[in-house]
């Protein structure tokens, strides 16, 4: 019992420094992504409490955690192909990426 207590406290202090971090003056999210943060740390704050009395939804905050964690896998992924698509040489360029052009 003691390990599944330590899990959710530890997950409910994750939550709250993403909310925490929606609150401060640098954070560059757009605001309603901010706003759903909050929210679901909210959310998650009450289930906590729930789960720990034996009354929440435990599957309900696991299914938030995955998705949360798929959404970020998916948008890590992209931002590595888009850094990786910049950093690509034209298309044409042959290997070794000189170009030789005549006068």
């Amino acid at each position: 019992m003691a390990q599944f207590a330590d899990a959710l406290n530890w997950n409910n202090q994750v939550w709250d420094l993403f909310a925490d971090d929606c609150g401060t003056a640098g954070n560059q999210l757009p605001r309603e992504l901010r706003a759903a943060i909050v929210s679901l740390g909210i959310w998650v704050k009450k289930e906590t409490a729930a789960a720990l009395n034996h009354e929440g939804d435990l599957e309900s905050l696991i299914a938030v955690n995955r998705d949360i964690m798929k959404g970020l896998r998916n948008s890590a992924a992209a931002s590595a192909q888009k850094a990786k698509d910049q950093d690509a040489p034209p298309p044409g360029t042959p290997p070794g990426g000189f170009i030789i052009e005549s006068a």
